[in-house]
């Protein structure tokens, strides 16, 4: 089976195992970034709403549980 294997198959195999991890760490690296500007933007919102409601009415608990309601699976 050795003899099948070109002597340079483990430098390609090591330089496409880097590729695959530099993709995931590029595509990690962008989840984040735009996990990010997601929760900007909905603490964003929540304040200018909170500004417009009146005392008292509970805009982030209603927003909270609706969010719950509507995405069960999604932390954070």
């Amino acid at each position: 089976m050795s003899a099948l294997v070109p002597t340079d198959y483990a430098a390609t195999l090591e330089s496409i195992k880097r590729l695959v991890h530099e993709a995931r760490y590029i595509a990690q690296r962008r989840v984040n970034t735009e996990q990010l500007r997601l929760y900007w933007q909905i603490g964003a919102t929540i304040i200018e709403r909170q500004k417009a409601a009146p005392w008292g009415s509970k805009v982030l608990a209603r927003v909270s549980v609706d969010l719950r309601e509507e995405f069960p699976t999604v932390k954070g």
